[in-house]
């Protein structure tokens, strides 16, 4: 300073990456990531360039050796090659040894030709005789030194060394750190026993302890040498003998201390005394071996492996009762110490006997990183599993789940059971903490029991080190072994996330990003001063800690018992999804045994708060809700290196594309009902990551499926797998699986070439069509084969197609710990769901959405709340703007719910086939006007003709007979729905009938339904074909066909569902009104528009009203062909009564005109009236047709009849014999009048000996179906019913016809119509929206 001399810098500051010729390059550098992408260990520091070695490294050998130095390039390189080679190759030649005397000899004649004397000869000879002298002396010298060396390992391994002056050291430095470290050793065990106590005792003290005044001796020392280079291995003979006194002078024996161990034990709070536990005179010897691994590193003993080569001896005396007094040593009880010795033995063995090792990292011990920390997660996604070669104990088909394990450990995470299958499908996705990736990855099968022990079914174990080389893996296939043996096989996929390390720029750490995703590791270490007046009888306190995180239960302390300052040091490390709302609770609580534990204080405090209060220092919280209490706690916040964390990974991920499957049929599947002689009744449905996308419908009685329907099923990655899982459908149990068929999006699609311009748009591209014949994977093989093509339509790349609210992965996992602390309240009118659904939709034109808000859960029978329809392009209008508010009415239309949800639309280019087109289904208007030319079956020369229109092998209608003509005039029209036009096969079939025998067929004709145009009425006259009489007579009709979504009715299956389905989970509890559907149809009812969320809104308004008092199952409701809507019966007062579910719906395209004479409903329940007001009066005649798929209870066939109940008249038909499909065609007649409102009908099941009993019941309202005073009137109508209480569809026709002088004359019939009442809705699992069969027999 100040004038003095200039101070010469001790460090000099460069810029490394700086020129020589002093050019600058002060560009900035942003890391893209704080992990290298060129780590070969995942979470490594980066394998970037290399710091340069200060100098201050480079001395001693280092330096003079030059191994620092860079390795020389070019001709210095190649100079150094020549050299090494040469001096190798003329080593140790005659010359090397010789060259002395050839240096005297030329000297010495270069002396005599300079004519110099014998001086000079004898100083060369000097030089030359001391050079020799010297060379030789070395030579000996280092000959010895290898010979000796060679000797004194050969002597190190077979002989031993004795250690003398290290037991001398011993000797005087124990009488100076044995107090110490009995103190230490003191500290340390009383608070493990505070802790780790019995339940059984009420405490354990020790007391005393002492090693005595004699220090451990080392016996022998063994060195290996043929060791590597940083590996040093010794062998020690160890023993502590403290009673010899040999080796001890007078003075010493009597001053000696011999160890001594003291414990006191405290039976029960009612017993004040102790019982005291005594050890003394114990005796050690044995032989360890050492092996010790250099580090270059501090501090530079790496790992530390420790054994012993032979079972150690030890002795000891135990009294554990007495004490020192009266004590009795143990060991004089017979066998007893023999026992003791050999069960410590067994426990030691496996862990330090040779070649056993116990292993001690002193490099992690000494950097002051706990050994138990994580270093990552692993992502586990168990797919599925195939083949499981086990069985229920007890026999039968296991309920298979699996465990995750690391090692020998517990299991950290499983999945749900899958019931009653042999090839689980999961799909679920586990989230892991690792300390190491060492040891392997165990996934064990399991068999679910509800009431009893789960059963292990075997076990596959993956090694984690191979995530050192590839840090996410996909699509492992996994044997299943047990006892050898192998039990199937399990697929699932692993990926690694490493905790995120700063990265090294320039020699120097960066800062670690900040993450909203990561591990948190919290240590409880202790209490002090807790409030004793908690405990108002004996001030006395066994607390612990319990941890929650956002009130969730996930760690509990062990018990410091009869302290108020408990040490526990109990760490819990876990994953948090959300850093910055992220709230710890801490509850002390006293153990009181049997009576309920109090909470002497609590601690609620924000994660980041604790976090930055441990970068303050401090680490002390005061306790709220007592008099005093403070807890200490430290907390380490570890970010999670996860794709998308850093960025925020809460965004849903939009689809590449959609998987367009054409479901053709299957071949010799699996039969099922093999054993009561009938066959399965198959359909396929198609799962993705374990979510129902759509299904086929139900094949009865086949085991050769013809299906040839279209499917759509969004997918979001390549990676993604489709499961067609072959299903047989059961009337009353849960549906049984067929078999499976895997196809990966892998081998539909591909990643368009960035290059490519189409890349920005699509940028993924199909593979072309795939027609694929798959064989069937059952339990342990295959039966049967599946048909269908594939093919992958990708979808236009958006940006900003993504809801805020919604959670990634970890977040979803770390949402469903289970709480058992929490008393939340199991019923809620504001759930949150933030859930997104997708579905297709197939014509944006026509595509209709429903909303419906189910009280039940998954799995069980809806409870329908409210519901919702709409057209999908007035939804998508509100929707795609943000959150909308969609308010939702009950059946009363009285209460409303308002869910809040915004929609994505994201568009796909795909052409659809006549196959799939709107235009292909709808509604069919049959007119059967008249015939003529029939052909004459009876013997005057005429028939008694009549028609049986069918479709697709059902009937849908008979005419009325017309007796003894050959141009019958019938003029009867029917609807019926028609799911497709292009395969449809309708034909009408002319009978003659006879009173007596069969009626017999006199002509066919096939009406061409393709060849229809849409709302246009077309008049055709189709001539009568027969193999017997030829082509003879014709049929004149009349056909309109009216486009329209048409909706499948649904079985009591657990399984059906539809692409356009979406159901909600529940709001942070199992909420009864907690999952409800959002889902929708498209244009054939397929799917909803784009995606669906609540966006964490909630439901706002009151769930409460009317509700179904028993919902069955049934279609989905429709918007009806009128303009108004259709009320349902008023059940008011009716609550015990169930609502007629219909069987088959014809939703009209939206906006289309109505076609006059169409509607087959109006919006009154009470009998019509005449123009001037006057009540109309009739007669209403009931024709009970047939019934389907009714059964009992156990499923089997019955032998039925009807009972039909009407204005105080009860009758019924006739019982036919044992069936399932039953068929009347018996006719009543009823008074109807002002006072007349429905039809009860109920389906009995005739027992010869016994009552009989009812299989199901169904009321009609009548004045729904018909509506003879309307401008276009109904007097006739054909209706099928569902039966509530029971299964199966039950068809009646019903006529009315008005009194004399009446206004309305009699009808003509009207066939196949639907029953407009708002249907009770099954399982959302049982969704289905393809058309269903006509309701009508044979």
């Amino acid at each position: 300073t100040g004038n003095g001399a200039n101070i010469v810098p001790t460090l000099t500051v460069e810029d490394v990456d700086a020129s020589p010729t002093g050019d600058k390059k002060n560009e900035a550098k942003t890391p893209s990531s704080a992990v290298s992408d060129k780590s070969v260990t995942p979470g490594d520091l980066p394998a970037g360039k290399a710091p340069v070695l200060p100098d201050w490294y480079k001395i001693g050998w280092r330096e003079v050796s030059g191994i620092d130095e860079p390795i020389p390039k070019g001709e210095e390189q190649d100079r150094a090659i020549l050299f090494q080679f040469i001096d190798e190759q003329y080593f140790g030649e005659w010359y090397h040894n010789a060259a002395i005397i050839i240096v005297a000899v030329v000297f010495t004649h270069l002396l005599t030709l300079l004519r110099m004397g014998w001086g000079w000869i004898l100083v060369l000879l000097a030089f030359c005789c001391t050079y020799y002298s010297a060379s030789i002396e070395r030579f000996r010298r280092r000959a010895r030194d290898d010979m000796q060396r060679e000797l004194t390992k050969k002597r190190l391994v077979d002989e031993t060394e004795t250690a003398d002056w290290m037991n001398n050291f011993l000797h005087r430095f124990w009488q100076i750190y044995e107090p110490v470290l009995s103190t230490t050793i003191m500290n340390s065990v009383a608070q493990v026993l505070s802790t780790s106590t019995p339940a059984f005792l009420d405490s354990i003290q020790l007391t005393t302890f002492s090693l005595g005044t004699k220090a451990p001796h080392i016996d022998h020392v063994r060195t290996y040498p043929h060791t590597e280079e940083d590996i040093v291995m010794m062998e020690w003979g160890i023993s502590f003998t403290p009673n010899d006194v040999a080796d001890m002078t007078y003075r010493q024996a009597a001053a000696k201390t011999n160890p001594k161990i003291l414990l006191e034990i405290r039976i029960g709070k009612g017993l004040t005394a102790t019982m005291p536990v005594l050890v003394e005179d114990i005796t050690f010897s044995g032989k360890m071996k050492i092996r010790m691994k250099l580090t270059g590193t501090f501090p530079h003993i790496q790992i530390v492996d420790i054994c012993f080569t032979e079972k150690p001896w030890f002795d000891y005396v135990l009294k554990p009762v007495g004490g020192e007094t009266l004590g009795f040593d143990i060991a004089s009880i017979p066998g007893l110490s023999s026992f003791i010795r050999d069960t410590v033995h067994s426990i030691l063995g496996p862990m330090m006997y040779e070649p056993n090792v116990f292993t001690l990292n002193l490099e992690q011990l000494m950097s002051g990183v706990p050994l138990d920390t994580a270093i990552g997660v692993l992502q586990i996604t168990i797919i599925s599993a195939s083949g499981i070669k086990a069985n229920k104990i007890g026999g039968g088909t296991p309920d298979p789940y699996a465990s995750i394990a690391i090692g020998n450990n517990l299991a950290l995470e499983r999945t749900s059971p899958r019931m009653d299958t042999r090839t689980p499908v999961w799909n679920e996705t586990k989230f892991v903490l690792v300390s190491a990736l060492t040891g392997d990855l165990n996934l064990s099968i399991w068999d679910f029991n509800e009431h009893r022990k789960d059963h292990e079914l075997g076990k596959a174990s993956w090694e984690l080190n191979k995530l050192n080389e590839d840090s996410s893996q996909e699509g492992i296939v996994s044997k299943i072994t047990q006892d050898g043996k192998e039990r199937g096989e399990i697929k699932f996929d692993i990926s690694f996330f490493p905790v995120l390390k700063p990265a090294i720029v320039d020699g120097k750490p960066e800062p670690i990003p900040e993450t909203s995703i990561g591990v948190v590791r919290l240590v409880l270490h202790q209490a002090k001063e807790l409030d004793p007046s908690k405990n108002a009888i004996s001030k006395d306190i066994n607390s612990f800690a319990k941890l929650f995180v956002n009130d969730k239960f996930i760690h509990s302390t062990p018990v410091g018992k009869h302290t108020l300052k408990p040490i526990w040091e109990s760490p819990k490390e876990f994953l948090c999804a959300d850093r910055a709302n992220c709230i710890v609770t801490i509850k002390v609580i006293d153990d009181r045994d049997f009576l309920k534990d109090p909470v002497i204080g609590y601690l609620n405090v924000k994660l980041e708060d604790m976090l930055q209060a441990k970068k303050e220092g401090r680490d002390w919280f005061t306790l709220s809700g007592c008099q005093s209490g403070r807890v200490r706690i430290s907390a380490e916040w570890k970010p999670l290196d996860m794709e998308g964390s850093l960025h925020g990974a809460a965004k849903y991920v939009p689809p590449i594309g959609v998987v367009r499957v054409l479901m053709k049929k299957a071949v010799d599947i699996k039969n099922v009902e093999g054993g009561l002689g009938g066959k399965s009744d198959p359909y396929v449905r198609v799962m993705i990551n374990n979510t129902i996308m759509t299904r086929t419908e139900v094949i009865n009685n086949n085991l050769n499926p013809v299906w040839d329907q279209y499917m759509y099923i969004p997918v979001h990655s390549l990676r993604e797998t489709l499961y067609f899982e072959c299903m047989d459908y059961q009337h009353l149990t849960k549906d049984r699986p067929l078999g499976h068929v895997e196809l990966d999006v892998a081998k539909l699609a591909e990643v368009v070439p960035p290059e490519d311009p189409v890349s920005e748009k699509y940028p993924y591209q199909s593979l072309g069509v795939k027609d694929m014949k798959e064989p069937i994977k059952v339990d342990n093989g295959t039966k049967g084969e599946l048909y269908f093509s594939a093919e992958f339509v990708p979808a236009l790349h958006l940006a900003g197609v993504s809801f805020g609210g919604q959670k990634n992965a970890i977040e979803a996992a770390v949402g469903t710990d289970h709480d058992d602390e929490g008393d939340q309240d199991a019923r809620t009118t504001s759930p949150k769901w933030d859930m997104v659904g997708e579905g297709f939709i197939k014509e944006l034109d026509f595509g209709r959405v429903w909303l419906r808000l189910n009280a039940n859960g998954e799995g069980e029978k809806e409870d329908i709340i409210a519901e919702f329809k709409q057209d999908a392009k007035p939804f998508l209008a509100k929707a795609l703007d943000g959150p909308t508010p969609f308010v939702l009415t009950d059946v009363d239309e009285e209460n409303q719910s308002t869910v809040i949800i915004a929609a994505k639309f994201v568009p796909v280019p795909i052409t659809l086939s006549d196959q799939e087109s709107m235009s292909n289904q709808g509604n069919l208007r049959v007119e059967i006007i008249d015939g003529g030319e029939i052909h004459g079956a009876d013997r005057s020369g005429t028939s008694d003709p009549y028609v049986v229109a069918s479709l697709n092998g059902e009937k849908l209608h008979k005419t009325e007979v017309k007796k003894k003509t050959l141009t019958p005039v019938w003029n009867e029209q029917f609807e019926c729905t028609v799911p497709s036009r292009v395969g449809a096969d309708m034909m009408l079939e002319v009978f003659d009938w006879d009173r007596v025998g069969n009626n017999q067929s006199i002509g066919k004709a096939k009406v061409d339904l393709a060849a229809l145009v849409p709302l246009v009425g077309t008049e055709q006259t189709l001539p009568l074909h027969s193999s017997k009489h030829g082509q003879k007579g014709f049929v004149r009709v009349h056909l309109m066909f009216t486009p329209g979504i048409v909706a499948k009715s649904r079985k009591n299956t657990s399984t059906f569902s539809t692409a356009g389905r979406a159901v909600t989970q529940v709001g942070s509890a199992p909420l009864l009104v907690g999952k409800g559907v959002v889902g929708g149809v498209g244009a054939a009812g397929k799917g909803v528009a784009g995606g669906v969320s609540s966006v964490g809104k909630g439901v706002k308004g009151i769930f409460g009203g009317k509700k179904s008092s028993d919902v069955g199952d049934g279609a989905v409701p429709p918007t009806p062909a009128t303009a108004s809507t259709v009320s349902p019966p008023n059940t008011a007062g009716l609550s015990s009564i169930q609502e007629p579910p219909s069987t088959q719906i014809v939703e009209p395209i939206p906006g289309a005109p109505a076609v006059p004479g169409y509607s087959v409903a109006n919006n009154s329940q009470t009998f019509p009236s005449t123009s001037n007001g006057g009540s109309l009066e009739g007669t209403l005649r009931v024709i009970v047709q047939n019934a389907k798929d009714v059964a009992d209870s156990d499923g089997d066939q019955v032998r039925p009849y009807v009972v039909l109940t009407m204005g105080g008249k009860e009758v019924k038909t006739k019982h036919v014999g044992k069936t399932n499909n039953p068929e009347w065609d018996e006719s009543f007649t009823f008074a109807v009048g002002p006072e007349t409102k429905s039809l009860h009908l109920e389906v009995m099941d005739h027992h010869t000996i016994g009552k009989d009993k009812c299989i199901g019941q169904t009321d009609i309202s009548i004045w729904e179906k018909l509506n003879p005073t309307g401008s276009e009137p109904v007097s006739a109508a054909i209706v099928s019913s569902e039966l509530r209480n029971g299964v199966g569809q039950l068809a009646v026709r019903l006529e009315f016809e008005s009194s004399p002088g009446g206004l309305a004359a009699r009808a003509a019939s009207i066939g196949s119509v639907a029953s407009l009442e708002r249907p009770a809705i099954g399982s959302p699992s049982r969704f289905s929206m393809r058309k269903a069969k006509s309701p009508l027999a044979d």
